[in-house]
């Protein structure tokens, strides 16, 4: 088998017919298997997999009696593909034509590149919002990975079985640290256009709740450990900037959140990581005048389009 797609979900009834069927309307040359791992939901998911595979053979679901989290469903996924190559998708997400036959004709034709990774569209209430992560494309490593966390969507992803990779995910094991571990076997190549489609704030792991959440610890202890293990593979100063760069968006979400006290605290610990700026000294100067920097830090996300 050339190539297996592990799909992953978890009590999203609304999105996991339309997500399926865009994988399997996709058109290759070769034969692919479709793994679909529910993780126990309690709404309709199951039945609605349970469907698509009495109608396609090469899906195989793997229906869990019960909610085991994240990484369990994961590992169990990836861990019975039998492809050469592996593609992830979240069961919220979608794939655009063509995008399977692109990544693996590109691991076909780049055998230093251990992933494969591509543009995604965004969509927001069932509507087409704008672009996820664009890049030129073209080559990339591990120090464009930790420079701009996550670097891809997960649903972007496909990778070579060969790395194994799915073995080392446990309870709290964040995407972007498999990333890592995948990179340093290999580049990553980057397709520079739009494959598939990121559902915003639909995602297995989004919670409902204040429009400014504090981040998970889950999220930051993973992100430190992520930083950590890089210092294995770069050089000490490509892995301080990346990681001040890190604490400062950190700092940030939590002054949207308005939690001045660890604002101030990962502002600190990003200056002392490294002098990145004259915006990181400024909101730096700001944790004086919290009510200043909660106001900054919400325009600024604004701006942006949060």
């Amino acid at each position: 088998m050339k190539l297996s797609v592990c799909v992953v979900t978890y009590n999203q009834e609304k999105y996991i017919a339309e997500c399926l069927q865009s994988i399997v309307d996709q058109v290759t040359d070769f034969d692919f298997e479709i793994i679909v791992g529910d993780d126990g939901s309690s709404d309709s998911t199951r039945q609605i997999v349970s469907a698509f595979a009495k109608r396609y053979k090469n899906i195989v679901p793997v229906l869990h009696e019960k909610n085991m989290g994240g990484a369990h469903n994961y590992k169990a996924v990836h861990g019975l593909a039998t492809g050469m190559y592996i593609a992830h998708m979240d069961g919220d997400d979608l794939m655009l034509p063509g995008k399977l036959q692109a990544q693996a004709d590109v691991l076909d034709r780049h055998p230093d590149c251990v992933v494969c990774a591509h543009s995604m569209q965004t969509m927001k209430d069932g509507v087409i919002s704008g672009i996820w992560k664009a890049y030129p494309e073209g080559k990339y490593g591990m120090v464009e990975l930790i420079n701009t966390l996550p670097f891809f969507c997960h649903s972007s992803k496909m990778y070579r079985a060969s790395l194994q990779s799915h073995k080392m995910v446990e309870d709290e094991t964040l995407d972007v640290e498999v990333h890592l571990y995948d990179s340093s076997h290999g580049s990553i190549f980057y397709i520079g256009r739009e494959l598939g489609i990121y559902r915003l704030n639909a995602g297995v792991s989004t919670s409902a709740g204040s429009r400014w959440a504090s981040p998970s610890w889950a999220l930051e202890r993973g992100s430190r450990r992520l930083f950590e293990n890089a210092y294995d593979h770069l050089d000490a100063a490509v892995v301080d900037r990346a990681k001040a760069k890190y604490l400062f968006e950190l700092a940030y979400q939590y002054a949207l959140a308005g939690d001045m006290t660890r604002y101030g605290d990962l502002m600190k610990e990003s200056i002392k990581t490294k002098r990145t700026g004259l915006l990181q000294a400024g909101m730096y100067a700001l944790r004086f005048l919290p009510a200043i920097a909660v106001k900054v830090a919400r325009h600024r996300a604004g701006k942006k389009g949060y």
